[in-house]
């Protein structure tokens, strides 16, 4: 039941940080507006952090490990805080994995790149929809902006530094991060 909060805060505060960095410290007083940035960016930012956190649990699971996403209220305030500066920089919070027998490099490899690999998959099926369909967002597609955003969370999350996922990725095998990182750069520049 925790978990399912700590998701929920997460993916509220995050949508709520896009919405004021996208529109301005002024949508807190238009609460219409509001309401319906939140539910655009619930469906195209919540949408690509959850899954990319249940992307990370269900393969850490199938591992046999314990794995648990834990908000990190301090990186939610730092997101709330810089959205008002115009731009958004969140660390939400992780999965906490438990293992009784330890994690293999590979395995642990496995487990990081699972979580951009799901951000991918999400940008395929927000750019397709894009194709067909217009979901009108201040003159822009949101389901274009859903693919934008997926495509990046996957670039981002796969930069070799610790602690994001890239960093356990190239220690488990360089050729897959190079290859990856490079798609979803590519996928970001579409």
């Amino acid at each position: 039941m925790s978990e399912l909060r700590d998701i929920l805060i997460s993916m509220l505060v995050l949508s709520l940080a896009v919405a004021i960095a996208f529109s301005g410290p002024k949508i807190l007083t238009e609460l219409p507006k509001l309401a319906k940035y939140m539910l655009i960016f619930i469906a195209v930012v919540g949408v690509g952090f959850v899954f990319h956190e249940l992307g990370h649990r269900t393969v850490a699971r199938s591992f046999g490990a314990q794995a648990k996403f834990k908000m990190w209220p301090f990186g939610l305030a730092i997101a709330l805080l810089m959205s008002f500066a115009g731009f958004v920089f969140a660390a939400p919070g992780a999965v906490y994995i438990y293992s009784y027998r330890p994690l293999t490099r590979e395995q642990n490899g496995l487990i990081s790149i699972a979580g951009p690999l799901v951000n991918i998959f999400l940008f395929f099926i927000f750019i397709v929809s894009a194709l067909f369909f217009t979901v009108s967002f201040e003159g822009l597609n949101a389901l274009y902006i859903g693919a934008k955003i997926n495509a990046f969370l996957a670039f981002f999350n796969l930069l070799p530094f610790f602690p994001l996922d890239g960093s356990k990725v190239i220690a488990w095998d360089r050729n897959i991060w190079l290859f990856a990182m490079i798609f979803a750069f590519l996928c970001f520049l579409i």
